[in-house]
């Protein structure tokens, strides 16, 4: 038998982990299918793209840990003597011995949900959307294999550290993945990053602050995995979007290895403040704040993770900081409110608050960021903002407001971006040569 199918949202896989312990969900496609064989042999070929309610799953052989020293190590389960993702992969190799060939191609949009396990004990995955083009080819007695490449629009990393402390990561547009059959052998380059408000009396001594007439900046932390899947390298980083060249400078004098940018970003992550040993010996430890911070950082945990129960679209963070440096006491409570509305399409991230520190005249602080996707890739956007100024001494507002447009465009090289253009205005002559030819053919006709 020979049967064509013309597809149009239907669904074309749907499994489960105890189905396929390497890739499951379920996937809705609009294209062309083809189903063909006898009894012996029966072969189904689709090829389409996703569409709504798409959503697919890639178990990672590995689960991460955070240690006091190296932070975060992957564990490869393979050395374990058993895991049920072996057993099951077992028994599914046992049972299949039904000559069945599946070979699906499919071009992934972002209306598809990717979600990428990292432990499922602790719920630690990655989750996003994306494009690109993956097939996947099952053959009679064999397991699945997976080949294409996979680019991330946007997504969220959701970082587990102890089982107690859980911080969601924003996944950079442009990350990708690239599958060359065995799906744990892809090659992943993901950058994620979190966002906190850190003291920087914690880290630079009085006298390096006499000239910084805002304490409290935004530092974002930022983890950039690569490698294979199964065994990820991670590389660890700090940035300070605000703070200017001399203000970076001196902060990179002192996080100047890896195992202090460890440090810093245990303590970022966990407490919201910068880590620094000497500050730690000199000064007597306040023990009553630093439980206060500890607390502050569980609850936030656990307000998001009640609040993913309900919606994953929320992210609320409740945060309190005292840092004591020499003479300089500053306090601060703030509360951050991250979400996704309108299909994902609408993002807002809210950072508002109350400090006392002696360099400000205002107790109330707050940064706001809103953007919307004009198309459904995210490359097109409107964004408004206002954000706190760091320096008061050279601008007399308080806060600095503005709209925009953003294009964003990824290229290899600076050939491939002429490449691009060329071909792309090369499409619109003939297009505008094509619609010329068409408006003068009735003139023709009427002579």
């Amino acid at each position: 038998f020979n049967i064509d199918l013309l597809l149009k949202n239907m669904l074309v896989y749907n499994t489960t982990e105890n189905d396929n312990p390497d890739f499951y969900g379920t996937v809705y496609a609009s294209g062309i299918a083809n189903i063909y064989g006898n009894v012996d042999l029966l072969s189904i070929d689709v090829a389409g793209k996703t569409e709504k309610n798409t959503v697919f799953y890639i178990p990672i052989n590995t689960s991460t840990s955070a240690l006091e020293g190296d932070f975060i190590t992957f564990v490869n389960r393979k050395q374990l003597s058993t895991t049920t993702r072996e057993r099951r992969r077992t028994q599914q190799s046992e049972s299949t011995e039904s000559k069945l060939r599946i070979s699906v191609q499919i071009e992934a949009t972002p209306d598809a949900e990717a979600i990428l396990i990292l432990d499922d004990r602790t719920r630690e995955y990655i989750q996003g959307n994306g494009s690109g083009n993956i097939r996947l080819s099952l053959e009679p007695n064999e397991n699945l294999k997976m080949y294409g490449n996979y680019t991330l629009n946007d997504g969220k990393y959701f970082f587990v550290m102890q089982n107690a402390i859980r911080k969601t990561f924003e996944i950079k547009d442009g990350s990708s993945i690239a599958w060359d059959g065995n799906p744990y052998n892809g090659a992943i380059d993901i950058m994620a990053t979190y966002q906190v408000s850190a003291s920087l009396i914690d880290l630079l001594d009085a006298s390096m602050l006499q000239d910084v007439k805002r304490l409290t900046v935004p530092v974002l932390c930022k983890a950039h995995l690569t490698g294979e899947l199964q065994q990820p390298t991670i590389k660890l980083d700090l940035e300070l979007p605000t703070a200017d060249d001399e203000l970076k400078r001196r902060v990179q004098n002192i996080v100047n290895s890896d195992e202090m940018m460890s440090n810093q970003m245990v303590f970022l992550l966990m407490l919201g403040r910068f880590y620094n040993p000497q500050l730690l010996t000199n000064t007597q430890p306040n023990t009553a704040g630093m439980a206060t911070m500890i607390a502050s950082a569980t609850l936030s945990s656990q307000l998001n993770y009640w609040l993913s129960q309900i919606s994953n679209d929320v992210n609320l963070g409740v945060n309190y900081r005292q840092s004591e440096g020499g003479d300089i006491t500053s306090r601060e409570i703030e509360v951050a409110l991250t979400t996704n509305l309108l299909d994902n399409r609408l993002i807002i991230n809210s950072n508002v608050g109350y400090k006392e520190d002696a360099f400000t005249e205002t107790n109330f602080i707050g940064d706001f960021d809103i953007e919307y996707k004009i198309n459904r890739s995210g490359r097109l956007r409107l964004k408004a903002y206002s954000h706190s100024n760091d320096k008061y001494y050279v601008r007399n507002a308080l806060t600095t407001q503005g709209v925009g447009v953003i294009y964003r465009e990824d290229f290899a090289s600076g050939k491939t971006l002429w490449n691009y253009y060329r071909r792309l205005f090369k499409l619109k002559a003939k297009n505008k040569t094509s619609q010329e030819g068409i408006v003068e053919e009735p003139n023709e006709n009427i002579k």
